[in-house]
């Protein structure tokens, strides 16, 4: 699976949700298990998702790690809230899973100071 698949499947099930706030028959079903995932939940997780598609474009890596790991405990939450219907979880879980998988974060390295002198006896070098 490539990032960008990752992403899409990310954003699948919330796209619906941001853009008309569907999700389910077209109405509530029941008063006590919501359709689909709100309009602002939605909204939000589409956006977390939008940042990690932002930062791979600009090939920062580490950034959308980042983002994906945010976007990850968004979900977490908001499944421990109860805002995300049973049949979506599991797939919305696993297609975030899958694109934090795909990011590969490898710090810069610090740059390397070179000194005229180490610390070694008898050297004799020096500034």
């Amino acid at each position: 699976m490539t990032v960008r698949s990752a992403i899409a499947l990310v954003a699948a099930p919330l796209a619906c949700v941001a853009l008309t706030g569907c999700g389910g028959s077209g109405s509530v079903a029941s008063s006590d298990r919501p359709a689909a995932i709100s309009h602002q939940l939605g909204l939000q997780l589409v956006g977390r998702t939008s940042a990690v598609e932002a930062s791979l474009n600009s090939g920062d890596d580490c950034a959308a790690l980042e983002q994906g790991t945010k976007l990850q405990q968004a979900e977490a939450d908001a499944i421990a809230a109860g805002k995300i219907p049973v049949g979506l979880r599991a797939e919305l879980v696993d297609a975030t899973n899958a694109l934090i998988a795909q990011i590969h974060c490898t710090p810069p390295k610090p740059p390397h100071h070179h000194h005229h002198h180490d610390n070694k006896q008898g050297d004799g070098g020096g500034d």
